[in-house]
């Protein structure tokens, strides 16, 4: 073996030993710095445990919730990081029967697994589980009357009659066999005829306790039917020589002047009573009490016993047939009735009352007879208050006071408690004169209308009346399907929504439509030295000269019309755009 051979590895040694020392060195010095920790997690409370694989027709029956914990060995820093989320226990209950079974725990990191952390063991390695079989078993339903034994003996109740008389139950079999009876709890109360209801199904044990259904596979409900109610039909009848009948006092003498009788009261208001059957059913509809002598009670409450009056042949089923009479005593308030008309406050502006009904209230006030005979209409008030009330038809509850400085009075109740009000826009009447425009006629035809304005009343809300632009009211005739001629035409009226149009006048108007001429046809209009003037006409064709002729006729009538028209407006209407309110 060459010198260099012998060189080389005494080298690679020297190296690969300085390796192992220095790897040595490197994981002391980590280690004492972020040394591995074996330690319980988590430090309270544990890791539930999760059931999979159960077999078919099987349902685990737990207490609670299994929860396990785990020795767990991880670097001293990476411990502030672990969380019980990281990791997952489960058992698998796969091919296991029914019975008590001890499963053990499988454990692991969920992912992403975190490698500086192993997983030693965990506690408890295995866990005890039940496994039962989920059966359906039926039961028959048992009517139940809780209040039985409150029922008068006069009565008896029959068997009851249910429907379905088998309801079933599913649930583990163990489970099962802890249901002693299937009950349907039926209450009578003050049902003195057979009568029918639904009852909600109820589970017992053994010791009469109530069974908690519920809805997750390890637990017992009613599945059929659906709802868990059945009908039950409670046969109820009187007895043959019983009846219950109420008792009535019989109230004899006056009490003292300036007091009342206000409440008469008698307890127990019913009594069974029991005979010869033919007796008892000619008995009147009630039972009446020994006289009760009231004379010259004054306020206060007075209980008197008194025994009820029976035939001999017919005595009380219960007791000794005596009951109390209890009579209250007042003094004597008196009422007065009144008529009041309400007062309206809160209408907003621009709005007005278009109706009340009805228009008075009756209002009944109670109190002293001498305060009363003083008390005068005008000191009760009725005030129905419209604030932030818009128009319509409104229910206003009115609001009622006595003005009367006298103690001891007060309102005992008015009708009606609502009054319907009926709001509306305040309105008024425009008069406004607006020319007539022709719409749809051709370019080569002119027209001529007679008059020239009509004169158009309109109504509407007042406020917007006062502000009207009178450029907004538009009359017009359409003569878009007219020829030449001479027509009478009623002008169609545009204005806004708020307004509505009560006449026009003229309802019609004259339109006379002509072919345009040129200008030979102009007549001009000369002035003579006497300040007359003349129609120059040059010579036209008779059919034209006819036309101009006639129209030169209808212009002078029309000028003479709206003079006619104006001077008689003047006379009849004063203020033709005065604003008229309606009345």
């Amino acid at each position: 073996m060459s010198n260099a051979y012998k060189t080389a590895l005494s080298n690679l040694s020297s190296f690969i030993l300085s390796l192992i020392l220095g790897i040595i060195i490197w994981m002391v010095a980590v280690s004492s710095e972020n040394p591995i920790v074996e330690n319980t997690f988590p430090p309270s409370g544990g890791i539930p445990v999760q059931i999979r694989n159960v077999p078919p027709g099987l349902v685990p029956l737990l207490d609670s919730q299994p929860t396990v914990t785990l020795l767990l060995r991880a670097p001293s820093d990476v411990w502030a990081e672990i969380d019980a989320s990281q990791f997952e226990a489960w058992v698998d209950l796969s091919g296991l029967g029914p019975g008590l079974h001890s499963v053990p725990v499988q454990v692991a990191q969920a992912q992403p697994r975190n490698r500086q952390i192993r997983i030693l063991r965990a506690r408890p390695a295995e866990i005890p589980i039940k496994l039962d079989q989920i059966e359906e078993r039926p039961y028959p339903v048992e009517v139940e009357i809780t209040d039985r034994n409150l029922i008068p003996l006069s009565y008896e109740v029959l068997p009851p009659q249910v429907e379905p008389m088998t309801v079933t139950v599913r649930g583990p079999s163990t489970k099962l066999d802890t249901i002693d009876r299937v009950i349907a709890p039926v209450t009578i109360g003050s049902a003195r005829a057979t009568f029918e209801t639904q009852a909600t199904l109820q589970l017992l044990d053994r010791e009469g306790k109530i069974i908690q259904q519920g809805n997750t596979s390890s637990d017992i409900r009613i599945v059929q039917p659906l709802d868990g109610r059945v009908r039950v039909i409670v046969p109820i009848q009187i007895r043959q020589g019983y009846r219950e009948l109420p008792v009535q006092p019989q109230i004899v003498g006056e009490v003292a002047p300036g007091y009342w009788i206000s409440d008469i009261d008698v307890t127990p208001k019913t009594l069974s009573v029991v005979g010869l059957p033919s007796v008892v059913e000619a008995l009147s509809s009630t039972l009446k009490t020994e006289p009760v002598d009231v004379s010259g009670l004054r306020d206060g409450i007075f209980t008197k016993p008194v025994r009820i009056l029976l035939p001999e042949s017919v005595s009380p089923l219960e007791g000794d047939g005596t009951v109390e009479v209890t009579v209250r005593v007042e003094a004597i308030r008196s009422s007065k009735r009144f008529a009041v008309k309400p007062e309206v406050v809160g209408l907003a502006p621009g709005l007005e009352i278009k109706r009340i009904a009805p228009e008075t209230i009756e209002v009944l006030v109670e109190g002293p007879i001498s305060a009363l005979e003083t008390l005068t209409p005008d000191e009760v008030k009725a005030t129905l208050d419209l604030t932030n009330l818009r128009e319509g038809v409104q229910l206003v509850q009115p609001r009622i006071r006595i003005t009367a400085p006298v103690a001891g009075l007060q309102v005992a109740s008015h009708l009606p408690e609502q009054v319907e009000v009926t709001i509306g826009v305040q309105t008024s009447i425009l008069a406004i004169e607006r020319p007539v425009t022709v719409e749809g006629l051709r370019s080569s035809l002119e027209a001529f209308v007679t008059p020239s304005t009509v004169s158009i009343t309109l109504e509407g809300p007042t406020f917007d009346l006062q502000t009207l632009r009178e450029e907004s009211i538009v009359a017009s005739v359409n003569v878009s399907n007219l020829g030449i001629g001479v027509h009478v035409l009623t002008p169609t009226i545009n204005a806004p929504p708020q307004f509505t149009v009560q006449a026009v006048e003229p309802p019609t108007v004259t339109v006379r439509i002509e072919r345009k001429t040129s200008s030979s046809l102009t007549p001009p209009l000369e002035n003579s030295r006497h300040g007359l003037g003349h129609v120059g006409i040059q010579t036209l064709p008779l059919r034209q000269t006819v036309q101009y002729a006639q129209g030169l006729l209808l212009d002078l009538a029309n000028a003479l019309f709206r003079q006619a028209q104006a001077i008689g407006d003047r006379l009849q209407r004063v203020g033709l755009f005065a604003i008229q309110p309606i009345a």
